[in-house]
């Protein structure tokens, strides 16, 4: 990772990555939160995966963000 246009390649990826996990998952979650038809059961697994997906956006691809943009840890103790 030496090489700084792959590792710009890699910051660029890692936040688009973010970016979509984070506005698509927060759209999903928000349509069927506002629509009442929507409250049913098949989309309530839709709404839990999308709860998931972003946990994992933000639990998973933001610390490895970190590490590309930082060689220091930079989210304390419990990150």
């Amino acid at each position: 990772m030496n090489v700084p246009f792959i590792r710009v390649m890699f910051i660029v990826s890692y936040i688009l990555v973010f970016i979509c996990c984070c506005v698509g998952n927060s759209l999903v979650l928000i349509i069927i939160l506002r629509n009442a038809r929507m409250r049913t059961r098949p989309y309530v697994f839709l709404a839990n995966l999308a709860v998931a997906d972003l946990s994992v956006g933000i639990f998973c691809v933001l610390p490895s963000l970190s590490t590309f943009l930082s060689p220091v840890w930079l989210l304390g103790k419990v990150g």
